[in-house]
């Protein structure tokens, strides 16, 4: 109701004296608004068409492979457009697809502050889901691709404290990123603004210069509103920091103007703590935990609190957009066997 409300979607009902028939007017009213709602507002991570590169690993022997499913049968097409490369596929309702993806096509383990040409170019005849695995003997972690027609041209990057790095793929040739660091790299130094200018299917990689930084708070920008992908985590990382337990963690982020106020967080199934990090796009981000004042930070800050199986389930809410996502702890920490990931919370305007 109260959407229809900030909506403006009125309807005349009709005085209605039996309690019964009442009741089932006020069912299919309700019904009703939620078609109105799906139709107006509802997006879905399915599509045609798609971007995405990977993240360096820490393992020698990684196996990258892509993840497609879809609700209707259709084929198509994974692509590097700067190399030729490219190779089909089939995807059929029920049933997951994997791609395995050539290292030399979509990574580059050792590259940093440099454009790579290491993005892949994903269509297909009928809207799919997509998936990026990278994965090693010891080390593995999985991210959702978003489809293009979603990608914007506004991002502040999360990762973690430690071997941070994240990397922009262009859509569009031309395309000028502008990019200011919150940490150093090899490279580039912390708050020294800087620009690269990329053609379409070429990336921009950078990792942090040291196992100690944390690039959270980095901010990326393309010029024209030119549509960029950007993908960040850690190569082999802790969580916390401190305790013992690593992997590979890696997210595609998502645009700025995406991001909101209200989030639903539930721990981990089995483990006993998870960590979860809150980036705030504007300055005096308040940041409230069922109720609570936890504390108010800035533009580009990080704050990091943790939820445990004591209390399972988190009501949070910013009083600026921001960007949340849930860590898994190490086996050590988290009490039971498995090693961190990262996964983004989608604010409750995107269920």
């Amino acid at each position: 109701l109260r959407y229809l409300k900030e909506n403006n979607i009125t309807f005349n009902i009709l005085k209605i004296t039996n309690m019964k028939t009442n009741r089932i007017y006020i069912i299919l009213l309700f019904f009703l608004s939620i078609l109105c709602y799906s139709d107006l507002n509802a997006q879905s991570t399915m599509n045609t068409d798609f971007w995405v590169t990977f993240l360096p690993n820490e393992d020698d022997l990684e196996t990258l492979t892509l993840v497609a499913t879809g609700n209707n049968s259709c084929t198509g097409i994974v692509t590097n457009p700067l190399t030729g490369w490219n190779s089909s596929f089939s995807v059929s309702p029920g049933n997951i697809t994997s791609i395995n993806i050539p290292i030399t096509q979509a990574y580059d383990r050792n590259a940093s502050d440099a454009v790579i040409n290491k993005a892949l170019h994903i269509t297909s005849t009928d809207s799919i889901s997509l998936y990026a695995n990278n994965y090693g003997p010891f080390t593995v972690d999985i991210t959702n691709v978003l489809p293009t027609v979603f990608l914007g041209s506004d991002y502040i990057v999360q990762t973690y404290i430690g071997n941070s790095m994240f990397s922009v793929i262009a859509t569009e040739d031309n395309t000028v990123v502008n990019i200011n660091l919150s940490g150093n790299s090899y490279n580039h130094i912390a708050n020294s603004p800087f620009t690269v200018t990329l053609n379409a299917g070429q990336c921009y990689q950078v990792q942090s210069i040291n196992i100690d930084t944390d690039l959270s708070g980095s901010t990326i920008t393309a010029n024209d509103n030119k549509k960029i992908a950007v993908f960040a985590g850690n190569i082999c990382n802790r969580v916390p920091h401190e305790e013992e337990g690593r992997d590979h963690m890696m997210e595609q982020m998502i645009p700025t103007p995406h991001w909101g106020n209200e989030f639903i967080i539930t721990n981990s199934l089995l483990r006993t703590s998870d960590r979860v990090r809150v980036t705030a796009l504007n300055n005096d981000c308040e940041i409230i935990k069922d109720g609570i004042l936890l504390t108010t930070i800035n533009a580009r800050e990080t704050y990091e609190f943790e939820i445990t199986s004591s209390s399972p389930v988190t009501y949070l809410e910013t009083s600026e957009p921001s960007s949340v996502f849930l860590y898994s702890t190490g086996a050590w920490y988290g009490g039971m066997d498995g090693d961190p990931s990262m996964v983004i919370v989608n604010p409750l305007n995107q269920r």
